[in-house]
């Protein structure tokens, strides 16, 4: 993010944002100090390499083997922690079915096709009853009785 042409250096501009970015404080002064003990080069650029040296940081510029394995077991970590998580809440979403007998959606709607099934025949005479004029049509007030009257 900060050495976005990947050269492995970083301006003082940059280097500045960085330091910025995670809070840390210092004054101008400060900073002007940090980049001389950083040895800039002639274009004023900083090696990564030299400022992680400046801080007490022991790698080699190439070296991503414990930096990387920290990286894939924080991944790794997360994941299995994430994968409890939605576990837990299946659970919890089950005990609550079970502890109310709720229905889902698709359940509610499978006895209600069976039960209209079953009882076709009833509730083709029931509407026939409500459908004054013959028209296959029925009033809202009716329906509402019509579904009272058929129990649904």
């Amino acid at each position: 993010q900060y050495d976005s042409d990947n050269t492995g250096t970083v301006s003082k501009l940059q280097l500045k944002k960085f330091l910025e970015r995670f809070n840390i404080p210092f004054s101008q002064a400060q900073f002007d100090k940090l980049v001389n003990r950083c040895a800039p080069n002639s274009d004023g650029t900083i090696m990564f390499y030299d400022f992680m040296r400046v801080l007490g940081a022991d790698i080699n510029g190439g070296d991503r083997g414990l930096s990387q394995k920290i990286a894939e077991e924080t991944v790794v970590s997360e994941y299995e922690r994430m994968q409890k998580h939605r576990e837990k809440l299946e659970v919890v979403a089950q005990r609550a079915l079970d502890h109310t007998k709720a229905q889902s959606t698709a359940e509610i709607l499978a006895q209600l096709q069976d039960y209209l099934h079953q009882r076709a025949s009833d509730m083709r005479k029931l509407f026939v009853r409500y459908d004054e004029n013959g028209s296959g049509r029925i009033t809202r007030a009716h329906f509402k009785r019509f579904f009272l009257k058929a129990a649904l």
